[in-house]
């Protein structure tokens, strides 16, 4: 996955930091435990909705379900 380093994260109306789902949930899939998946499951309508990337569609924590 590539992205411009000013894509990342973003910052909350408080002035809290927080990293993009995207980039949360690929760092987690490089070794998903069973709640990330539970993560990934819910997030992946919104994430395919909004991202033309392609890579939740290319994700490992898909590998399953994969025909």
């Amino acid at each position: 996955m590539r992205r411009s380093i000013s894509t990342l994260g973003n910052v909350t109306e408080s002035g809290i930091p927080y990293l993009v789902p995207e980039i949360e949930l690929f760092y987690k899939s490089t070794s998903p435990r069973p709640k990330d998946q539970i993560d990934f499951d819910a997030a992946l309508p919104l994430l395919s909705a909004r991202n033309d990337s392609g890579w939740p569609k290319r994700s490992p924590l898909l590998k399953d379900r994969i025909a």
